[in-house]
């Protein structure tokens, strides 16, 4: 497996990034380092890039249902050899974002008008 080099310096600027771009739009200022977004700033591997040409060639561009077998075997299979754990497909679920799943990790772990421990 050839090593990927994380370290490479990608110059985002002029790419319409978020991140990069659009930081004054953001923050009202231009010359922040913009952490709140949780974007690549590496090359991606090569084999991913040849996966994404390889689907790009089919040339069918709709959605595709991400609660799926591979999908979710894709990714119970990545913690087995990664972490050596066991999890369930049946606990894989989607979140558009990082933000949204912890609103929703908020919501479902409190309750409107209760306090929290005191620490």
């Amino acid at each position: 497996m050839d090593k990927i080099n994380f370290d490479a310096v990608i110059n985002r600027y002029g790419t319409y990034s978020t991140q990069w771009d659009y930081v004054k739009d953001r923050f009202g200022e231009a010359n922040l380092l913009p952490f709140t977004i949780s974007d690549m700033d590496f090359k991606a591997p090569q084999g991913v890039s040849d996966v994404l040409i390889k689907a790009a060639e089919r040339g069918i561009f709709g959605y595709t249902r991400w609660n799926n077998g591979d999908f979710k075997g894709a990714i119970t299979n990545w913690f087995s050899r990664r972490y050596h754990s066991n999890v369930s497909q049946n606990i894989v679920v989607y979140s558009p974002s990082v933000i949204f799943s912890l609103a929703k990790l908020i919501e479902q772990f409190s309750a409107p008008n209760k306090k929290s421990p005191d620490i």
